[in-house]
């Protein structure tokens, strides 16, 4: 419990969120979460948490280790997770189909409403199919736009 002095000097910069608005700014800032109906199906690169500075090829071991550096040395990511704009008003669940052209070719992380219609989400893409007209659950769902999270997705050359 901070002390009243200090919950008194930053009561003029500080601004109280309902948990739904806050995820709703981590989806905007590319922040995954990993949920149950995930739990498994993404490698850390997926869901870019190395460009967000979250996993450190340089300390010791950690869980999963092998398949992170393998993939970080040896392979480009073929997967990369986007924000998506989805012309519907009801959240994708975490998991749900993301399609183009009839192929899936992607998953939904996480979404949330958007207070001017419709909803963001993150999903995990093929990167070729990022910038391709995209449907949601089914081939004939709502259509989402992807756009790059507000970070860099690759090494600067």
């Amino acid at each position: 419990m901070p002390c009243s002095r200090c919950a008194d000097a930053l009561a003029d910069h500080v601004h109280t969120a309902a948990a739904a608005d806050w995820r709703l700014l981590e989806i905007e800032a590319g922040i995954p979460r990993v949920y149950d109906a995930t739990a498994g199906q993404f490698v850390a690169q997926m869901l870019n948490l190395d460009r967000l500075g979250a996993i450190d090829f340089h300390k010791g071991c950690y869980p999963g280790q092998e398949v992170i550096a393998r993939t970080h040395y040896l392979g480009r990511i073929k997967r990369r997770m986007y924000v998506l704009r989805v012309d519907d008003a009801t959240p994708p669940p975490p998991g749900s189909a993301i399609h183009a052209g009839g192929d899936t070719v992607g998953s939904c992380v996480d979404a949330a409403a958007h207070p001017e219609g419709g909803c963001l989400a993150l999903a995990v893409l093929r990167v070729e199919s990022a910038e391709a007209a995209l449907t949601v659950g089914t081939p004939g769902g709502a259509s989402a736009r992807a756009s790059p999270p507000p970070y860099a997705l690759e090494e600067a050359a």
